[in-house]
């Protein structure tokens, strides 16, 4: 026998090798029980042990599942170069060609300084009519009798007849 307790060996073992000795240990033990248990002549069909049995060897297809070799994922080489060959293209065009940037100043400090880009900036909002403008109705009159829509004749109130 060792001089080692179970917990001093476990830690020894990475843990793949950790939960199989675990998952043997547990399926020895209840697979004895099994065998006591048909030896003196119990149903084990519908036992708990079954269950724990079949737990155990779920267990161990876990563990099977867990040191399969993980599939690595295959890069297509031919389309990752196209792929980075073409956003250095685009990189290197828009570094050659600089964008114009375009200031506006919103304060009124520096009225004075105004360039004449900013002079016609404001001529072309000032011709710039919106299309809501041509459409203006004409503000309501102080008389509240009469209706804001003007195209429509006012409506008749009609008289009780009295019989």
């Amino acid at each position: 026998m060792s001089d080692k307790s179970l917990d001093e060996y476990l830690g020894e073992l990475d843990t793949i090798k950790q939960s199989e000795l675990q998952a043997n240990l547990a399926y020895f033990i209840q697979d004895l029980v099994y065998i006591l248990l048909n030896l003196k002549g119990v149903d084990t069909t519908d036992h708990s042990i079954a269950n724990e049995l079949n737990r155990i060897k779920l267990q161990f297809s876990k563990i099977k599942h867990a040191q399969e070799p993980q599939h690595k994922l295959n890069v297509d080489k031919p389309a990752a170069d196209r792929f980075i060959k073409a956003a250095l293209q685009l990189q290197q065009k828009s570094t050659e060609q600089p964008q114009q940037s375009q200031h506006l100043r919103f304060d009124n400090d520096h009225s004075e300084k105004k360039t004449s880009n900013d002079r016609k900036f404001r001529s072309d909002k000032k011709s710039k009519k919106r299309s809501s403008d041509s459409h203006q109705e004409k503000p309501p009159s102080s008389n509240s009798s009469t209706s804001l829509n003007t195209s429509q004749p006012p409506k008749s109130k009609k008289s009780k007849k009295h019989t």
